[in-house]
């Protein structure tokens, strides 16, 4: 989210961005919006917990809605939960795209196995 140099080399492909907001402050996603927006990069943003599983209460889905107010534009949830109603919520509260971890095999290592 801070790393601008390569910001700038994404925004140079002019392709729609799509910005996790996991691990980041409101100030640090404002910066990057400012940044796509002054270039007139189409962007949207995720809601996402880093934590793998995500708990409910570390959810945050509550965010979908002030994501929404607070920059106008496609916002989606990024799901850790391994549960397919954590993203039947996340819908109805208007997200509009999903990102989720897809493994072929549990018994495989690594976070995604879990989440």
């Amino acid at each position: 989210m801070t790393n601008f140099l390569l910001l700038e080399k994404i925004s140079q492909t002019k392709k729609p961005v799509i910005l996790s907001s996991g691990m980041s402050s409101y100030k640090e996603l404002d910066e990057a919006v400012e940044f796509f927006k002054s270039k007139n990069v189409a962007y949207s943003i995720l809601q996402c917990t880093t934590a793998y599983p995500t708990k409910p209460e570390q959810y945050g889905l509550n965010i979908i809605k002030e994501l929404k107010k607070r920059y106008q534009v496609p916002v989606g949830f990024s799901d850790h939960s391994a549960k397919i109603e954590t993203c039947i919520a996340a819908a109805a509260l208007g997200a509009e795209i999903f990102e989720f971890h897809a493994v072929f095999n549990r018994e495989q290592f690594g976070p995604d196995t879990i989440a």
